[in-house]
């Protein structure tokens, strides 16, 4: 038997800043991110999709439609869901993260923490595969 995987493109480390420069593009009118990087550079805006991609590299799957990444998926077991700083350092995704800066951090606390903090009270003690993200280049949308 196939596996399904096997018709998508593994992403591989050198991929990450086009994976994340897709995700930009895909995410551009999503009123979320929108608001939280209204005043970002493009570097933290990058920076914003390096940092998960970089850590479900580690310890989870990034697969992309062809190896021309017009859409990005990227999951983690459920047990690593949660991007602890450890993981961060060990996964290579706290530069990108502290590329961010503050400012924008501070931004993504109140929506990403209850959604986190509901995760976990909701799939303690269960199994899941958390899907980190997941997105497709606006000119391949529709």
């Amino acid at each position: 038997m196939t596996r399904k995987l096997d018709a998508l493109y593994r992403v591989q480390k050198r991929d990450v800043p086009q994976a994340a420069a897709v995700l930009v593009d895909a995410f551009e009118h999503d009123p979320v991110l929108k608001a939280i990087l209204s005043d970002a550079t493009p570097t933290q805006r990058i920076a914003t999709f390096e940092a998960p991609l970089l850590y479900c590299l580690k310890y989870g799957e990034v697969y992309a439609t062809s190896e021309n990444l017009e859409g990005i998926a990227a999951w983690v077991p459920g047990d690593l869901a949660a991007m602890t700083p450890w993981r961060m350092v060990r996964s290579g995704a706290m530069p990108a993260a502290l590329k961010l800066g503050w400012k924008i951090a501070k931004k993504m606390e109140p929506i990403f923490g209850p959604l986190d903090a509901h995760r976990q009270e909701t799939m303690q003690g269960k199994p899941f595969i958390y899907l980190q993200i997941i997105g497709v280049a606006t000119a391949y949308q529709g």
